[in-house]
């Protein structure tokens, strides 16, 4: 994808500067870096419909909310926003240098402190948090000045309204008898995480590793999908590999511990109930919601068409140990901390049902730079 001349000019009008030199980053969206005439670098984003981003409403949607999460959050943690042009489908941001993404980092073995990234991003996660909370009246005064609402994500899912027919399907398919208090147990997650006001704030949504990047500070990007709700739909995803991500590889209870634990040693100073017991209970929400999303997301994505015997795409066995991976590593917490049990028997259930069918269905090996 070309720098078209027609958007850098339109950048350069928004920031008041003429730019020049683009160089394209990479990303789903138009993403470059440009000079300013005094020798400064920004970054230009423009929000492009792919196929991985395409949401439910005009391309226009995800580039207006995160022009107000960045507004919103005020450069703590996320780049600053130096200019926008509604018009032209941009934002302008600060330029926060070449960077590696923890993603990147935690997949080469040649990474020397893997640990040490997972601690800072916990952190930073913290910072992000700590900035929106008690603030969501706010927030939703500069969506509605722009007129758009957040764009529906993984994380925003409610699914004691939606997707239950996706569920049964799955069930029926795999003969499954769930447990007789699941969809009970559902209710009340979906209640803890959209409804209850304990550690509501404003959350990226999207909180992989490929949204961190390091540096003496972590900072983090694409704050497209900013919404407020349970910070722990950011924090519980570590525990299934970081399943936000493609790219997502196995990690040990240990590791996403680091990363658990500084976010909880950073959020204590506005956030005094994080250090009592209900941190973990609701930290295992965030992991279940996550789990409980991958099994309604993915069934007619692939397992449908799959069990059918109709459909084997190429990444197909990979999707299969992503799955594996995340649900793996929810049960095993779940029933190590003895909470969540009809949830956890029930996600255990689906993942033993479909390893009966797929051998290959084994979780992913372990992120290199945390290998032993």
């Amino acid at each position: 994808m070309e720098v078209d001349r027609d958007v850098l000019q339109a950048a350069g009008r928004a920031l008041g500067a003429e730019l020049s030199e683009p160089q394209k980053l990479e990303s789903p969206n138009l993403v470059f870096r440009a000079a300013t005439e005094d020798g400064a670098t920004v970054v230009v984003k423009r929000v492009t419909m792919t196929e991985w981003n395409r949401g439910e409403g005009d391309e226009s949607e995800q580039l207006l909310n995160e022009w107000c999460v960045l507004e919103h959050l005020g450069g703590k943690v996320a780049p600053k926003l130096l200019a926008a042009d509604r018009a032209a489908s941009l934002i302008v941001i600060e330029d926060l240098g070449d960077r590696s993404t923890v993603e990147r980092a935690l997949l080469d073995p040649e990474t020397e402190d893997g640990r040490g990234m997972l601690e800072q991003a916990g952190e930073a996660l913290a910072r992000m948090h700590a900035a929106g909370a008690e603030r969501e009246e706010e927030f939703l005064k500069l969506q509605s000045s722009r007129g758009v609402l957040s764009p529906r994500s993984d994380s925003t899912v409610d699914f004691r309204v939606e997707r239950r027919d996706l569920f049964l399907a799955f069930f029926d398919a795999l003969g499954l008898d769930i447990h007789p208090d699941f969809w009970a147990q559902v209710e009340q997650l979906e209640a803890a995480i959209h409804d209850g006001p304990l550690f509501r704030t404003l959350i990226h949504a999207d909180a992989g590793p490929q949204n961190f990047l390091v540096g003496p500070e972590m900072h983090m990007i694409d704050f497209e999908f900013g919404v407020y709700l349970n910070a722990m739909c950011d924090l519980g995803g570590a525990r299934g590999g970081f399943p936000q991500t493609w790219d997502a590889a196995w990690m040990e209870p240990s590791d996403a511990q680091l990363f658990e634990n500084s976010y909880r040693s950073a959020a204590a100073d506005f956030w005094p109930e994080i250090e009592d017991d209900i941190f973990i209970e609701y930290l295992m929400m965030g992991t279940a919601h996550w789990a409980l999303n991958r099994i309604a997301g993915s069934w007619r994505q692939s397992f449908e068409p799959m069990l059918a015997g109709t459909f084997q795409g190429e990444h197909e066995v990979k999707r299969r140990r992503h799955q594996a991976t995340l649900w793996t590593g929810f049960c095993n917490s779940a029933d190590e901390l003895d909470l969540l049990g009809p949830i956890s028997g029930t996600v255990r259930a689906v993942l033993q049902g479909l390893q009966a069918r797929f051998e290959d269905m084994v979780p992913l090996d372990r992120y290199p730079a945390l290998a032993e």
